[in-house]
């Protein structure tokens, strides 16, 4: 694929669909000058074989259709989303996402989310063209959009990592559940840990005091 340089201002679409939020996003990228990024992105997201993972987003980018500086701006004013779309005039930087051999899909899927997720397209690009309505609106800052997210990327684990938790988890109960029972000579009784003998006083005298109020009656 080769882009056609073009003396007019021309914009192309970098698509971002959420699981978490339920949303497409749409990214216009000014091309005049940034062709020789965009196509080493678009030839890295193409190795992805792109699926809907829980807490990740999936990415697209559209090379072959561009629109005009007018509709990239009329599109950043829609208001369809809870973030709204969002245009940029500045310099693209060369973006490598780090694949290993050793990667599986699920974990290439994860290294572009890393970089990429939640808008953090803005740490590539800079001269992000804020519409007149966004203005003043902590929705549609890209600031406030990442600053509710937070993304490791020093995390290796692999697709077992679901696993993994539900089994410590798992553990936790089972422990939890022995310490609701005796232990060591304790038991506990509405909430408070008390020695065995003291609480074999207890309930003696529970039994007493239930008998005498039996005998009353009678």
């Amino acid at each position: 694929m080769t882009l056609t340089k073009t003396t007019e201002t021309k914009y192309v679409i970098l698509q971002e669909t959420s699981e978490e939020e339920f949303e497409s996003w749409m990214y216009f990228i000014k091309l005049n000058g940034n062709e020789k990024n965009l196509m080493h992105l678009k030839t890295q997201l193409d190795q992805v074989e792109w699926k809907i993972y829980e807490g990740f987003s999936t990415f697209d980018l559209d090379l072959d259709h561009v629109v005009s500086e007018q509709t990239a701006k009329e599109m950043i004013k829609v208001e369809l989303n809870v973030y709204f779309h969002r245009k940029f005039d500045g310099v693209l930087k060369r973006i490598d996402f780090g694949y290993k051999e050793k990667d599986n899909n699920k974990k290439k899927i994860k290294r572009v989310f890393i970089k990429l997720g939640y808008g953090m397209i803005d740490k590539y690009i800079d001269q992000e063209d804020i519409s007149d309505d966004e203005e003043g609106s902590d929705a549609c800052s890209g600031d406030d959009n990442n600053s509710s997210y937070t993304v490791s990327s020093t995390d290796e684990t692999d697709d077992d990592d679901d696993g993994e938790e539900e089994e410590e988890e798992e553990e936790e109960e089972e422990k939890g559940g022995e310490g609701g029972g005796r232990e060591g000579g304790e038991e506990v009784l509405q909430g408070m840990v008390l020695p065995e003998s003291l609480s074999k006083q207890i309930a003696t005298e529970f039994v007493q005091t239930k008998n005498k109020s039996k005998k009353k009656k009678v």
